[in-house]
């Protein structure tokens, strides 16, 4: 009887968890990147808008910040100030 092995050899878990890490460290630059990329054009979009736009704008950002998550108070605050 031909004993079968079950566990792959430690060679390759090393070499398949390099390849997941491998993946996961492009996938999370790419979104880097573009979140990088989609700030530029936030900021360049809001430098083009009237005083109106921006004003409601605010107004939004401000009854977001009361009611929205917690976890994007800070981006809401800077948008805010930014606006201002």
């Amino acid at each position: 009887m031909e004993h079968r092995r079950t566990i792959p050899c430690w060679f390759n878990m090393v070499e398949k968890k390099q390849q997941i890490s491998d993946a996961l460290s492009r996938h999370h630059t790419r979104v880097a990147c573009l979140l990088v990329e989609n700030q530029v054009l936030l900021l360049d979009l809001l430098d083009e808008q009237s005083p109106v736009v921006i004003e409601a704008m605010i107004d939004e950002a401000k009854r977001r910040h009361r009611t929205g998550p917690k976890s994007r108070r800070g981006m809401r605050e800077a948008l805010i100030e930014y606006a201002e």
